[in-house]
C-alpha cells in the first residue's frame, strides 16, 4: 500500500510550467495596460452638454441654397 498521498493541489504546484507563469505575467500586465488605456482614452474625451434656454447657433451648412440666393 503506498503511504506517499499527494493532494490535488500538491500536484498543480509540482507541475507547474516556468514559462508559462512569465507568459501569464506578460498577458497579465497587457491585459491591465490596454484596460487603464480605454479609461483614459474615454476620460479624455470632452462632453459638451448645451446650457438650458440658450439655443444653438443657426446651422450655416443646412441653408446653403438660402444664403446663395440672397447674394
Amino acid at each position: 500500500m503506498n503511504t506517499n498521498h499527494k493532494s490535488t493541489y500538491a500536484l498543480l504546484v509540482g507541475s507547474e510550467e516556468k514559462e508559462r507563469g512569465a507568459l501569464e505575467i506578460i498577458v497579465f500586465t497587457l491585459s491591465i495596460l490596454s484596460v487603464v488605456a480605454a479609461i483614459w482614452q474615454f476620460a479624455l474625451q470632452p462632453v459638451t452638454i448645451p446650457a438650458a434656454g440658450i439655443e444653438a447657433p443657426p446651422c450655416v451648412a443646412c441653408n446653403l441654397d438660402t444664403a446663395q440666393a440672397g447674394s
